[in-house]
């Protein structure tokens, strides 16, 4: 898909900085999860990356 925001947009809709942005986005790659080339991303493995989500919300802040 396109992502249609920047990061600082993602950011800012999110309530995070731009480096807590860019450091998520980069675990994804490092996991690969996620091919991201400008603002085009390709899901490398869903069924990853739901276990991924799943798993820092069961972690997140309580």
């Amino acid at each position: 898909f396109v992502l249609r925001m920047r990061r600082e947009e993602i950011g800012s809709y999110l309530g995070l900085r731009l480096e807590t942005v860019c450091r998520s986005i980069a675990q994804l790659r490092k996991l690969g999860l996620v091919h991201i080339s400008a603002r085009n991303v390709d899901i490398l493995d869903m069924p990853q990356l739901k276990m991924f989500i799943a798993g820092c919300h069961r972690h997140g802040p309580e």
